[in-house]
C-alpha cells in the first residue's frame, strides 16, 4: 500500500490566533504581535514522535504555613523542536491548562523554569528545547488529604513548522512528603536572580513618562550588574493592569548604564496609570535570568 503523504496547510499566523481566541485559549493582546508571521499546521494530526508528556506526581510540603503539592509536567522534545515560556517572544503559544474536573483542588500556580533565547527563521523566541519540567504547585482545600483532577494541556511546539498541542491529563495525588523526583526539584530551583532595589539603590532606576503618547517606561541598570557587551533579551509585564508592552529597546548611557525602555498601551481604560509596584522586568542572557520587581 502506498504510504499517504502527510498534508500541510499554511495559514497566516494571525488567523490561527483568532481561531484559538474563539475557543478561549489566547489573550487578544497576543494576536497583534504575530500579524507578519506564518503558521504551518499539520492537518492529519500531531506526530507522536515529536514530544512526550509525563506527569510527575511529586510531593506535599508546607510553604510559609500553606500546604501545597508539587507536581511536574515533564515534556521531552525531539532534537530541534521547542516549546515556550510564559512570554513567548515574537511567535509561539505558552503552556496553559484547562481543568475540567477537580477534587480537593483549591488553587494552583505554574512555575516557569529559566528559559533560553531561541532563534527561528530570523526571529527570537523564548522557550525550551530537549526537555522541560513545568512545576505546578496545587493548594488543597483540605490539607493532608488526596487531590485529584483532570483537564487539557494546550501549548505550541515548533521547528520548521508550528503545531498546536492538546493533551488530556489526570492527576491522583496522595499527601506523601517523599522527595524522590529530582527533575521536578531541579525545575523548582531554576529561578531568576532577583535584583532588588533595596540592594542596588545606586545601580537600578526606573521611570514612567506619561507626558508622551504612548507613554514610556525605562529602567537603567548599571553595567556592573548587566554586561552591555553580551546579548540579552528584556520583557516587561504587569501583574495587575491590562496593558500591552511593545518590544523593549536598549541604549548605553555614558558607558555606565544600560537603559531598557519601551512604549506601552492600556487595553481598557486609557486614562489610568500603571501600578508601579506590579511591574516586572525580566532580562534573559545566555547563562542567567534576572528579575526586577516594581518601578521605583
Amino acid at each position: 500500500m502506498k504510504k499517504q503523504k502527510r498534508s500541510l496547510l499554511k495559514i497566516p499566523f494571525i488567523r490561527f490566533f483568532y481561531i484559538l481566541l474563539l475557543i478561549g485559549y489566547v489573550n487578544p493582546s497576543l494576536a497583534s504581535e504575530s500579524e507578519n508571521s506564518d503558521l504551518v499546521m499539520y492537518t492529519a494530526g500531531i506526530p507522536e514522535e515529536i514530544y512526550t508528556i509525563e506527569i510527575l506526581h511529586g510531593w506535599r510540603e508546607v510553604n510559609n504555613g500553606i500546604e501545597v503539592h508539587n507536581v511536574g509536567i515533564d515534556i521531552k522534545l525531539v532534537e530541534g523542536w521547542k516549546t515556550y515560556w510564559r512570554k513567548t517572544g515574537n511567535t509561539g503559544v505558552p503552556l496553559t491548562i484547562t481543568w475540567l474536573d477537580k477534587d480537593n483542588f483549591q488553587d494552583y500556580e505554574i512555575h516557569w523554569p529559566n528559559p533560553s533565547i531561541v532563534e527561528m527563521a530570523g526571529e527570537q523566541s523564548i522557550g525550551y528545547t530537549d526537555r522541560v519540567v513545568f512545576p505546578l504547585q496545587i493548594k488543597p482545600e483540605e490539607p493532608g488529604t488526596p487531590i485529584s483532577g483532570s483537564g487539557t494541556i494546550f501549548m505550541g511546539v515548533c521547528k520548521d513548522v508550528c503545531i498546536p498541542v492538546f493533551e488530556e491529563i489526570s492527576i491522583d495525588l496522595s499527601p506523601s512528603s517523599e522527595m524522590h523526583w529530582p527533575a521536578l526539584h531541579n525545575s523548582l530551583m531554576s529561578k531568576p536572580k532577583v535584583l532588588a532595589y533595596a540592594n542596588h539603590q545606586n545601580e537600578i532606576d526606573c521611570k514612567i513618562n506619561y507626558e508622551t503618547y504612548p507613554p514610556v517606561i525605562s529602567t537603567s541598570i548599571s553595567t556592573s550588574l548587566l554586561n552591555p557587551d553580551k546579548p540579552f533579551l528584556a520583557i516587561y509585564e504587569s501583574t495587575a493592569d491590562p496593558v500591552f508592552f511593545f518590544k523593549p529597546r536598549e541604549i548605553l548611557e555614558n558607558n555606565e548604564f544600560s537603559v531598557i525602555y519601551t512604549d506601552f498601551e492600556f487595553l481598557e481604560d486609557t486614562s489610568q496609570k500603571l501600578d508601579a509596584s506590579k511591574i516586572l522586568l525580566t532580562i534573559l542572557t545566555d547563562n542567567q535570568t534576572y528579575e526586577i520587581q516594581g518601578c521605583h
